[in-house]
């Protein structure tokens, strides 16, 4: 290959070397020196030096490209387009020179710029010593990649490395079939247009210029949507900020390198990749590509220019490998996703904090202190006037700056914690100390007691409802009298605050887009950060992704006011900054300790006597039958007691491994990305299956909520004995329900979990078409919940669809379990187990009565009962209390797609003795008088008749 290398400026030193470099790995060299000056290149066989005057400069640098590969030339001007225009095949490659001490962002853009400007494949920002001759560069890609050098003789060696990528690819063309898009495709663009203007609001797409001068709205990466018609793509200098139809194009198919494509736009480079990955691989529906790299991602062997076979060619590889993350070496990442949720979580497991920690403090730089600017965390702790030896924790300390920061201050016994290994790692190469991981939640591996525990800016991802059990764990780590501080931001408005942020030293360039996605409850933070490192020669673009809590000052306060602290906090600019003091400790130890969570059950002596003597009579009986693999409906016995024992059921019976399995089974029966309208409160678990299975949950509590939820695909609900009442749903609500799902063509799928223990007769389900109807039952919930037990029942060919899908990832139920939970089901001991239910539920309720002062409704059945608590309640705070005085509780906040608490606790009767539960209530209201603090407007209002009327 030959190359044309010209000066067009009287100092040549910068093209001399590369032209030495380019003889030395084999390639044949043009040399046209300034006009009028002399050059220390001499000719041979390979070089041709070409010396012309000013007037033949121009005819004899087009003469030369002719049949050249390659033109580098010193300046970058319009020419090089006129060049490029001429001979698209050449690969135009340009030198721009700065002065000594420009700002390396600068150089970037303006290079940058002259590339888009002269249609060059290659750029050279060089930066002149104090002497003029190139001492730092920054070689850039049309696809904006970056490589930085330093030292003048290692600039020529890096282009030559980047220069075969830009000479001879097979490049695609591009043919347009129709100047618009097909309306088959109109819902996919609503989708596709929706994802990408929420991508881009995370910083994943960079601008194409700083000023957005030649391409306004253009931005990097692309996404991709599979679809019937074929690649739905991202257009070539595409806004995604705010996209439009014309901002993306249909690749049809491509034919002998001709992407043949509608709509109004070029289909991004990069397009052929994402044709070929919806070929390779039928799992793969959005594809996107960002100019980020992600740790640990596969890289491909070489770097290549977007749009030739050859870039398609380096992916193959990895594609036909069945990978879900390529990086392109100097061009950015490609994530291939099955869903677009599934792009969030891949972020957030590869950000800064996992992953690549060593450049945690570069990306962050605009906020770490320095000797000179003490954050608002490291001024109190200077006002503490503790002694140069207290014992201090630096909790959450990341990469260790907060502990630096700290021995600044003067203090020389710190250890260190942080939940990241990642980012421990960090800390412990930079204070030679050794740390522990651990979290906030969960502060088990902490052994000593501190004087001081500090947390800098990390105390923001505490959730809410963690808040009280996060100061207790803190106050179990300090001496008494000691303190906790810790900072973070104040309250922000709801809104976007994007910001651009840049950083330099000598050697270093960090330059970050950032956005704040504000809501009133939380913040989630994204940014992506380019650092060019010139003593490292690296380009690292990174991208990170926070999401934190608005905490509320007065909630904070009420934790670690009942935790046994002393609260203050003062407010300096955008920072809030707690110090806490612990008080003199009293330690209350419970008397008596009850249970009345969901995950435990007090079983009747008589049926815990007829599972055991089941156990120890027939033991081998039950070891001999386990010799063989058990039926995959699950064993004859038992299924015959679940058609007695839900006589109102109908259709055949299914044996599972808990309703758990039960209501996933039924969830991919009804099909993944399907529309399904749940009522709530529900099991977590139902919540969890939706999203693995891409299932969109619409959640409903009334009826008139169901009727509004739209077209839905089914329809699922605990129809009998519902937690949090134990109250059934009405026959004319069941009717209706029906009726809405008829009018959707949509599966039922009852979750009646308890239905088997009814009070008064049996339930009866929802009257819907059978061939659309799945009922969901538990026998862990009168067995015992560690059997995991459940079943299923439907029409015979749908409950045969469901074991045909049972069978694949479980072949059969454990027949042991099957054989000792038949035991308890006889009519004799369901009879008894219902009386003392019934028994539990009225005792409940008399000790409600008598402590809050209003009768919750009577339970149909079952194993719950609803206390209703006041607006403005701290329930975590609640739960935590009354655990601390002997009675532990369940939140529900699990059980909501908004993962927030209502005010009431289910109270699990079916957890405790008869003759506890007065006790259990009392505790439970002494709690509740010690957290909640009724508004002063209501201070003289009966609470009790408050909750009753509501």
């Amino acid at each position: 290959m030959r190359l044309v290398i010209a000066s067009a400026k009287e100092k040549g030193l910068l093209e001399e070397k590369i032209a030495q470099q380019a003889l030395a790995q084999g390639f044949e060299v043009d040399f046209i020196p300034y006009p009028g000056t002399a050059t220390s290149l001499t000719g041979d066989n390979k070089l041709k030096v070409i010396p012309v005057s000013q007037e033949e400069y121009q005819a004899q640098l087009a003469a030369s490209c002719n049949d050249a590969s390659a033109l580098i030339i010193n300046d970058a001007n319009e020419m090089m387009g006129r060049m490029k225009s001429a001979m698209p095949r050449l690969a135009v490659m340009g030198i721009r020179s700065f002065s000594p001490g420009q700002n390396v962002g600068e150089v970037l853009d303006q290079s940058y710029d002259s590339l888009l400007r002269n249609k060059m494949s290659l750029v050279i920002g060089a930066i002149a010593d104090s002497q003029g001759a190139p001492e730092r560069a920054v070689i850039l890609t049309v696809e904006r990649g970056i490589r930085p050098v330093k030292g003048f003789d290692n600039i020529p060696g890096a282009l030559m490395e980047l220069l075969p990528s830009r000479i001879g690819g097979k490049h695609y063309r591009s043919e347009t079939l129709e100047a618009s898009l097909p309306w088959a495709v109109a819902d996919d663009l609503k989708e596709i247009a929706r994802h990408t203007k929420e991508w881009a609001g995370w910083s994943l797409f960079p601008k194409y210029q700083a000023k957005g001068e030649k391409y306004p709205g253009a931005e990097f990466g692309f996404v991709a949507k599979r679809t019937g018609a074929g690649t739905l793509i991202t257009a070539r200098g595409s806004n995604k900020e705010s996209p439009t139809d014309k901002d993306f194009a249909l690749i049809a198919e491509i034919e002998d390198r001709t992407i043949k494509v509608k709509g109004q736009g070029k289909a991004s480079l990069n397009g052929p990749l994402a044709h070929y990955i919806f070929e390779q691989r039928p799992e793969v529906n959005y594809i996107v590509h960002s100019h980020i790299f992600i740790p640990d991602a596969p890289e491909t062997q070489r770097v290549t220019a977007p749009g030739t076979l050859e870039d398609r060619q380096s992916i193959e590889a990895a594609v036909k490998a069945g990978v879900k993350v390529i990086n392109q070496p100097m061009h950015g990442t490609i994530i291939l996703l099955e869903r677009p949720e599934d792009l969030l979580p891949l972020l957030k497991a590869n950000g800064l904090y996992n992953k690549r920690s060593e450049l945690y403090d570069a990306a962050y730089a605009r906020f770490q202190s320095n000797e000179t600017r003490l954050t608002s965390l490291e001024q109190a702790v200077q006002g503490l006037g503790l002694p140069a030896d207290a014992k201090l924790l630096d909790l959450c300390c990341g990469t260790g700056a907060s502990t630096l920061a700290l021995q600044r201050l003067g203090f020389t016994n710190i250890d260190i914690a942080d939940g990241s290994s990642s980012m421990l790692a960090v800390a412990q190469e930079r204070t030679s100390k050794r740390g522990v991981v651990t979290r906030l939640e969960d502060l088990s591996a902490i052994k000593d007691q501190y004087d001081l525990i500090t947390v800098r800016q990390a105390f923001a991802y505490v959730h809410p409802d963690d808040l009280p059990k996060v100061a207790q764990n803190i106050a179990g780590c300090l001496k008494e009298g000691g303190k906790f501080v810790f900072n973070g931001f104040i309250r922000q408005e709801p809104g976007s605050k994007p910001r651009d942020v840049e950083n330099q030293n000598e050697d270093m360039l960090v330059r970050t887009h950032e956005d704040n996605q504000i809501t009133p409850e939380m913040v989630r933070h994204t940014q992506r950060s380019e650092i060019v490192d010139f003593n490292g020669g690296k380009w690292h673009a990174v991208f990170d992704i926070n999401e934190f809590y608005q905490h509320d000052p007065e909630l904070i306060e009420q934790a670690f006011a009942a935790a046994g602290f002393h609260v203050d906090f003062s407010i300096k600019g955008q920072s809030i900054c707690f110090t806490n003091t612990l008080k003199e400790r009293k330690v209350e130890i419970p008397a008596e300790k009850f249970s009345m969570e969901s995950c435990h059950l007090e079983l009747p002596e008589a049926s815990l006597a007829a599972m055991e003597e089941k156990l120890a009579k027939d033991a081998k009986q039950i070891i001999r039958a386990s010799s063989s693999y058990p039926g995959t409906m699950g064993w004859e016995q038992l299924r015959d007691d679940v058609t007695r024992i839900t006589p109102n059921w109908k259709g055949d019976v299914l044996i599972t491994g808990a309703a758990t399995e039960g209501t996933f089974l039924a969830l991919q029966h009804v099909g993944r990305g399907k529309r399904l309208a749940v009522n709530i409160p529900c099991f977590f678990g139902i919540l969890r299956q939706a999203k693995s299975l891409g299932i969109e949950v619409v959640p409903w509590q009334t009826m008139a909520e169901l009727e509004q939820a739209g077209k839905v695909d089914a329809i699922l609900l605990t129809s009998n004995l519902t937690p949090p009442t134990g109250i059934s749903f009405s026959d004319s609500d069941k009717a209706k329900i029906a009726q809405i799902a008829r009018a959707n063509n949509a599966w039922v799928i009852e979750d009646n979990a308890y239905e088997p223990l009814w009070f008064g007769k049996a339930p009866t389900p929802i009257p819907a078409d059978p061939e659309k109807s799945i009922r969901v039952g538990s026998l862990s919930k009168i067995c015992s919940p560690g059997f995991r037990l459940g079943f299923m029942r439907a029409e015979g060919g749908i409950i045969n669809q469901i074991r045909s899908e049972k069978i694949t990832g479980n072949l059969s139920t454990a027949l042991p379990l099957q054989i000792i939970a038949s035991a308890a089901l006889t009519d004799e001991l369901l009879h008894g187990f219902r009386a003392e239910l019934r028994e539990r539920a009225e005792i409940l309720r008399r000790a409600i009565t008598k402590r809050f002062g209003f009768t919750p409704e009577m339970p149909a059945g079952g194993t719950y009962m609803r206390l209703a608590l006041p607006d403005g309640i701290n329930l975590p705070a609640l739960i935590a209390r009354s655990g601390e005085k002997g009675v532990s509780l369940d939140d529900n906040r699990h059980q909501y797609p908004d993962g927030q608490n209502r005010p009431y606790i289910r109270l699990h009767y079916g957890a405790i003795k008869a003759t506890d539960i007065g006790r259990a209530v009392g505790i439970i209201h002494a709690a509740f008088q010690e957290v909640y603090a009724p508004p002063p407007s209501r201070l003289n209002v009966d609470i009790g008749a408050d909750i009753e009327r509501k």
